[in-house]
């Protein structure tokens, strides 16, 4: 892993990060959405290939990281959310 994890991708305006900190492992951001709301994507970036990490705040609970060590993560914006993702132990 060459980098902590991180928002790589997220379709402005449809995706608003208003926040995004990699603190203690984890992976914190607060989310809106932009003119609609609705299921929406992010791409993390920077995570262990294969890797295996829980999501708070979005639309699938775990996520595996693909073998460049991204994942796209669907995230249900409505308003504000609080994302977090730390790797499985």
């Amino acid at each position: 892993m060459t980098a902590h994890p991180h928002i790589s991708h997220a379709a402005y305006p449809d995706v608003l990060i208003a926040s995004a900190h990699y603190v203690d492992r984890k992976l914190r951001a607060i989310l809106y959405n932009g003119e609609e709301g609705g299921l929406k994507q992010i791409t993390i970036s920077g995570l262990k290939p294969g890797g295996r990490y829980n999501c708070n705040g979005a639309g699938c609970a775990q996520a595996i990281a693909d073998n460049e060590g991204n994942a796209i993560i669907p995230i249900l914006l409505d308003g504000r959310v609080n994302f977090e993702l730390y790797e499985t132990l």
